[in-house]
């Protein structure tokens, strides 16, 4: 050394001396000198092996250098910092010509293995047989063959392990082994890094041989825990506001505590200059001619700081990219972190997970044709941002190599068609290394302008739309309940652009709530035959504005119908805000489903637990599966309870949450509703009734109340929605699967009755809130057992054993708490 480190799958350096202030020989002054390098390092070592040579003269180099680093020390080895000296900065240590002179084992490698191990020549370097063991890219597990050879007329060895972290193994074959005079041994070393949790760092060990009588011989370890082989990036092209894509990704590391993260949506920015060739190219830091720079601000939690250069006129640009870790305002050569310099003008420098603070970017007209030339920089921050419309969701649990679904959910993107957009998605392994696996960047493009597809609008969520030229959006809706006194629609063109705002018209048209469920759970177009109900169109820097009050506001549904007049696409945000100052619908706790589609077989808890409302809607994914999703929020001041839908993950102990949308509960009477939901970028609506009529049971002579959520012990590991009234029960128990996926069960007894403390639990198979109508499958996996011990007190077992598509087992006997109010019995 010193060496950029790490070199590839070969240990460098392999030994350390001392190197700095050598009293050395000099041709000027008096002769001598101080000096410091590798210059100073190396002949200490070369004298050493001279030493060794002089007590063996017929160790050849192989021997030698086996002998010297073999049997070196870490010890003393401290790096700049004052931390201890890892592999990578010194090898294998300080030589110990004490030892060495005593080895018992060298490894031999000739001029021939060099030159196969060479990566230009399809080699590989970490095959040398050489003391080393170096992988760059060691994905799980890795594997190294090294031949020992006897130096000491034959001797009885012992292979063991050491150093390693915790989770971290290596198994060598053999462990023991003899070797005769001049004879040699074949030894497999195989890295298992799979219950390790140093994905993404570099995980230090040595394999240590010892003979009695001899010096033990070290082959020092270093390895990094590659996450698994990540696409170049994931790439959506899409004419939607709206939407998800699933990508499929496998061989990663184990994630027992699998965590996504994402950022973005952003548009990159262009940064245009007219560069002359720079007349010192050697160096784009000594001066600002021939140099363009540009500065962003990365903050934390950022997961890509992106920087590309374009088609130019010029023949070779450079790009450069550092931080400004002196905060001196300027590009300081020390401060690089990326450099791209290939011999043409486009170049590419990607930073992902880059730290907080101001990065600098220099673009360098290396080798200009015109003389100046136009350079065109693209660069971008994309920061993780809990407002962000780009959301990813996964399994909670994947094991090692498994392959994996990913869904990538992007809302509320209302850009013209043309937008090219930026963002990314972090893979971790657990949550507190949320992407140590890595960044995969996404490329979003807009294509074409959608054909208007159903979009609710609900009170003081903002979303958004496009809307092609002199083209119209009729299946947007707004639903008014009783009690609202007056409310107001609002649209923009994005960026405040007066001249489409005026280009933009509305139109109100209200229908029943007997009428409004035709399509459901989507919308029919708007029924524009008769005249509009309220109308408006954009002025200046606001776009059309209606707001609807007194006698005008009739419970229903108000369709928006949007119209652009113009010939440019328009990006639209719209919103609805509501007013209350009529009575309070009851709020009927419990479960619900589904009037307008009756047989859907899912449905939905909505209760209150003192100051807020609770939401948990069970359901099935595009796949039939089962699933559930949960939103809370505070109690609302009329009869529209709007919140934001979380999906939860577990890892066995503990849950990960995901925003995948939204979800509005407007209350009609109390036992009439309307339940509209924005999941994964798909809007739907149904109007609901109760499932159950609340009728306690009577036990010794009172009327118990136990329907509500409950959740056993501790919190966070799933629960279960509880129904018993005076002649049946029902318990929709929401878990975790194998996977760690959020699935449910019903457990119900048969015959059913109020008294029974055994049910099957079933399986169900179904389709999913917005899919087409399929078959559904109900099918028994286990059995459960309960034992109230009051009206907020339980003690269940669940026993099962899930079936396909659905994995995982369960028996546990847990203790429960009504987490909500208790229902008035009737």
């Amino acid at each position: 050394g010193p060496n950029p480190s790490p070199a590839e799958d070969v240990m460098k350096p392999d030994v350390i001396a001392p190197g700095t202030q050598i009293l050395a020989a000099s041709s000027v002054d008096n002769n001598f000198a101080f000096l410091t390098g590798t210059s100073m390092a190396s002949p200490h070592v070369t004298g050493g092996a001279a030493l060794l040579k002089a007590v063996h003269p017929n160790w050849t180099p192989p021997m030698l250098a086996s002998a010297l680093v073999m049997t070196a020390t870490p010890e003393l080895a401290i790096d700049s910092d004052g931390s201890e000296a890892t592999i990578l900065k010194r090898g294998a240590g300080r030589p110990r010509l004490d030892e060495a002179v005593n080895a018992g084992l060298y490894l031999n490698e000739t001029r021939a293995g060099f030159v196969n191990a060479n990566p230009r020549n399809g080699g590989d370097p970490k095959n040398l047989n050489l003391p080393g063991l170096t992988d760059t890219v060691c994905r799980n597990t890795c594997t190294f063959s090294r031949r020992v050879t006897d130096l000491a007329g034959g001797a009885s060895w012992s292979a063991t392990a050491e150093g390693l972290p915790s989770g971290a193994s290596v198994s060598i074959s053999p462990s023991n082994f003899s070797v005769a005079n001049g004879g040699s041994q074949l030894l497999t070393i195989t890295v298992d890094l799979v219950q390790s949790d140093k994905v993404g760092e570099w995980v230090y060990g040595a394999v240590r041989l010892t003979s009695s009588g001899l010096a033990d011989a070290v082959l020092p370890l270093a390895v990094f825990y590659d996450g698994g082989a990540l696409p170049d990036e994931w790439s959506i092209s899409t004419d939607s506001v709206a939407g998800s894509q699933v990508f499929t990704i496998d061989g990663l590391a184990a994630m027992p505590d699998a965590t996504f993260t994402s950022g973005g949506l952003v548009e990159p920015t262009l940064t245009v200059e007219n560069l002359p060739q720079d007349p010192d190219a050697d160096s784009p830091y000594d001066s600002s001619v021939g140099v363009m720079t540009v500065w962003h601000t990365v903050p934390e939690g950022t997961l890509w700081l992106h920087t590309e250069t374009l088609e130019s006129t010029a023949v070779d640009l450079d790009l450069f990219v550092g931080l400004d870790s002196n905060g001196n305002g300027r590009a300081d050569e020390e401060e690089e972190l990326c450099s791209s310099t290939s011999p043409t003008e486009i170049e590419l420098c990607d930073l992902f997970s880059p730290v907080a603070g101001e990065y600098w970017v220099l673009v360098q007209n290396w080798d200009a044709s015109l003389n100046p030339d136009q350079a065109t920089l693209k660069s971008a921050v994309v920061s993780r941002n809990p407002a962000s419309p780009l959301t990813v969701t996964g399994d909670g649990i994947v094991t090692v190599g498994a392959s994996q679904d990913i869904r990538v959910q992007w809302d509320n993107v209302g850009a013209v068609p043309g937008t090219e957009l930026i963002g990314a998605v972090g893979l971790g392994t657990r949550r507190e290394n949320p992407n140590d696996i890595g960044i995969i960047p996404v490329s979003f493009t807009k294509t074409a302008v959608a054909a208007p597809k159903t979009l609710v609008l609900m009170d003081g969520v903002e979303r958004g739309v496009t809307l092609g030229g002199n083209s119209t959006h009729d299946r947007i809706f707004v639903d008014i309940p009783p009690g609202v006194d007056s409310f107001t629609i609002s649209s923009t063109a994005s960026g405040n652009d007066s001249q489409q705002n005026e280009a933009l018209g509305m139109e109100l048209y209200r229908v029943d709530f007997d009428n409004a469920f035709t399509a459901a759970p989507f919308a029919a177009a708007a029924d524009t035959s008769g005249a509009p109900l309220a109308s408006a169109t954009g002025s200046g820097a606001t776009g059309p504005t209606v707001t609807v009050g007194g006698g005008d506001v009739v419970a229903g549904r108000w369709y928006v119908v949007l119209n652009n007049s113009s010939n440019a696409n328009a990006d639209i945000d719209i919103r609805a805000d509501m007013s209350f100052s009529g009575s309070l619908v009851p709020l009927r706790p419990g479960l619900w489903q589904a009037s307008s589609r009756e047989g859907l077989n899912q449905g939905f808890d909505y209760t209150s637990t003192g100051g807020f409302r609770a939401f948990l809607w069970y359901t099935y994914d595009e796949a039939g599966r089962p699933a559930w999703y949960l939103a809370s929020g505070p109690e609302p001041s009329g009869n529209v309870w709007v919140a934001e839908l979380l999906r939860f993950t577990n890892d066995g102990t503990l849950q990960q949450e995901i925003p995948v949308g939204h979800v509005s509960i407007s209350l009609l009477a109390e036992e009439d509703s309307i339940f509209s939901f924005v999941l994964f970028g798909e809007d739907g609506s149904d109007r609901e009734r109760p499932s159950l009529p609340p009728i306690c049971p009577e036990v010794d002579g009172s009327k118990l109340s136990y329907n509500g959520l409950w959740s056993r012990s501790p919190v966070g590991v799933g629960g279960a929605t509880v129904v018993v009234n005076a002649t049946s029960q029902a318990f929709v128990h929401y878990i975790y699967d194998a996977s760690g996926r959020p699935v449910w069960l019903i457990g119900a007894p048969e015959p059913q009755s109020a008294e029974a403390r055994e049910a099957d639990l079933l399986q169900f198979g179904g389709y999913c809130a917005v899919c087409a109508e399929s078959e559904l499958t109900i099918d028994t996996v286990g059995t459960f057992t309960r034992d109230f011990s009051s009206e907020s007190a339980m003690t269940w077992n669940l026993n099962f054993d899930l079936i396909a598509p659905l994995s995982g087992t369960r028996d546990s006997t847990d203790d429960t708490a009504k987490l909500t109010m208790p229902m008035v019995c009737q």
